[in-house]
């Protein structure tokens, strides 16, 4: 009597797909909006005495929000990724 043994299964395209399908879309939404716009050195200048008071008031919220646009930012590879590294320091000071 010969032993079958079950074949492997391969997971549906749309399992595969769908994370890469995520980021194309997302990085098409950020581009159609403008928001890449607002990375740059001269937005950050323009709204810093805003920004230092956001940080202010509310730490742990800026904090979150920092790190969710610096994630998005680098996952998407949005110009503009390495300014928002210099505005964390600027935001936030070394010791954070």
């Amino acid at each position: 009597m010969a032993t079958t043994e079950p074949l492997a299964t391969v997971p549906p395209v749309w399992r595969r797909a769908w994370p890469v399908a995520a980021l194309i879309v997302a990085f098409a939404v950020i581009y159609a909006t403008g928001l890449h716009r607002y990375l740059t050195l001269s937005s950050v200048a323009e709204h810093r005495d805003a920004l230092k008071a956001f940080v202010a008031d509310h730490l742990l919220l800026a904090l979150l929000i920092y790190a969710v646009v610096y994630v998005a930012a680098v996952a998407l590879s949005l110009p503009g990724a390495a300014l928002l590294s210099i505005t964390g320091g600027f935001l936030f000071g070394w010791m954070v």
